[in-house]
């Protein structure tokens, strides 16, 4: 009875989707996970990040980051990324995944960035 009814209410509850970036949008939520691996600060130079608030291929879809993010160095978006997957913390349960890649502009962005 309890598992028939959480299944109801799980199909009434609207979902949104889980987007996934690629490796070199860096977002707070990747700081912060990134955070809970090290004691050491996190520190991400102006000469290797750009402030964007959304990927040319979301333009169309009319979507953006929440919270905007930065456009990052191949070396500094290993680093978080190594971070980020030392404390595994759980993934929210969706139905639906969208992933967004970059544009030839952006990685043209990225490689004056990994040129500093």
């Amino acid at each position: 009875m309890e598992n028939a009814n959480t299944k109801a209410t799980w199909d009434l509850v609207k979902h949104t989707p889980h987007y996934k970036y690629p490796d070199n949008v860096i977002r707070v939520t990747d700081i912060v996970r990134a955070g809970r691996a090290t004691t050491d600060p996190i520190a991400i130079s102006a000469d290797n990040a750009v402030c964007i608030s959304r990927l040319d291929s979301q333009r169309a879809s009319k979507k953006g980051i929440f919270g905007y993010g930065l456009l990052v160095d191949d070396e500094t978006a290993d680093k978080i990324n190594k971070l980020k997957q030392l404390p595994a913390i759980p993934k929210p349960d969706t139905k639906t995944t969208i992933t967004w890649k970059l544009s030839d502009r952006e990685r043209q962005i990225i490689d004056k960035l990994n040129q500093n």
